[in-house]
């Protein structure tokens, strides 16, 4: 039977408390390849360890493998994760775009910064939780002052309380110690827009997308949310070519970005009514019209309004209906739309 080889992606790094724990992970890992993976392991080269930054890199990887190589692999990456205190390695095996096999390793075992912070993970994701998630991240970092997640983490936490400072200071705090921790882009990002700080938003989601891949949830909430900065900024053709990406990416409906693809279509389609472009506009709309819920809203008011407008410049039939629509649902400017119709 031939050994089918697989397209898998590969990254993340793992982090050792200090010098003996990480001489004891390395003699580990060494017997370990030596005694019972040999060559069968889908990294070689590309992954190493940084003595002095006392850590195991996986920068992102992208190679052919068998499915036993991907899986001892993934094997050795949770064998060193029993000696990390901090970190994450990601693992994809894909086939035309599917997702064959995936693994997040983290840090595992009893030592106390390992628990507290998966406590307070767990706990920041409960509404009502946030005092017992503070404490417990504050636990965590207080045990292992490099603990980026915990940082990133405790950054939402944080800004769920209002506590925008503190926000900032530990999602920069989580960047300067991973850089390649998309999650602290992201929540910096959120803070950047509400400050309507949007070309400091648009550069931390260019880093969210650049240190995550296609396969992750995060790589395109950061699109969506860089298409809305664009548009602030007055810079179309780069807010279209995020929309774009975005509402022609086909999530499943427990996806996380899949509530978001009603309302991406109503903002592209609004953008490209506006640059005269309104077959392909309508298009888009109806794209958005057929999902089924549950979506983010886009109230009936703006929806059928820019509806009818499009249909209006197109010469399209429907388009005083959409406006009736519109102004049953309050619009003013659909009100106004129909008196000249009269």
């Amino acid at each position: 039977m031939q050994d089918l080889f697989h397209k898998s992606i590969f990254q993340g790094y793992l982090q050792f408390r200090n010098a003996k724990s990480y001489q004891k992970m390395l003699d580990m890992y060494n017997y370990r390849v030596e005694n019972f993976y040999k060559n069968e392991l889908a990294l070689k080269e590309s992954a190493h360890f940084d003595e002095e930054k006392l850590s195991y890199v996986v920068p992102r990887t992208v190679v052919q493998v068998n499915k036993k190589a991907w899986k001892n692999t993934v094997a050795i990456f949770e064998y060193l994760a029993e000696f990390a205190i901090s970190g994450s390695i990601g693992a994809w095996m894909v086939e035309d775009g599917l997702i064959l096999e995936a693994e997040m390793i983290e840090p595992v075992g009893d030592k106390v910064a390992v628990q507290a912070y998966l406590r307070g993970r767990e706990l920041s994701d409960q509404e009502g939780s946030e005092q017992e998630a503070m404490q417990a991240l504050n636990e965590a970092i207080e045990k292992f002052d490099k603990h980026a997640q915990a940082y990133e983490r405790r950054g939402y936490v944080n800004m769920r309380l209002g506590n925008w400072e503190d926000a900032h200071y530990d999602f920069s705090k989580s960047i300067r110690l991973d850089e390649g921790n998309s999650y602290a882009y992201i929540g910096r990002a959120h803070l950047h827009i509400q400050k309507k700080q949007f070309k400091e938003a648009i550069a931390d989601l260019r880093m969210a997308t650049t240190t995550s891949i296609a396969l992750q949830p995060i790589y395109w909430t950061a699109t969506r949310m860089r298409a809305q900065c664009y548009a602030q900024c007055n810079m179309i053709d780069k807010a279209l070519f995020d929309y774009k990406l975005f509402v022609n990416r086909s999530f499943p409906s427990d996806h996380p970005n899949y509530k978001w693809i009603r309302a991406s279509c109503y903002h592209y389609a609004k953008l490209l009514h506006e640059r005269g472009k309104n077959a392909e506009a309508l298009k888009i709309l109806q794209q958005g019209e057929n999902l089924e819920p549950p979506q983010q809203p886009i109230s009936d008011s703006d929806w059928y309004l820019l509806s009818g407008q499009i249909k209006q410049a197109l010469g399209a039939a429907g388009y005083a209906s959409d406006f009736e629509k519109a102004a049953a649902a309050g619009s003013d400017q659909a009100i106004a739309l129909l008196s000249t119709l009269k």
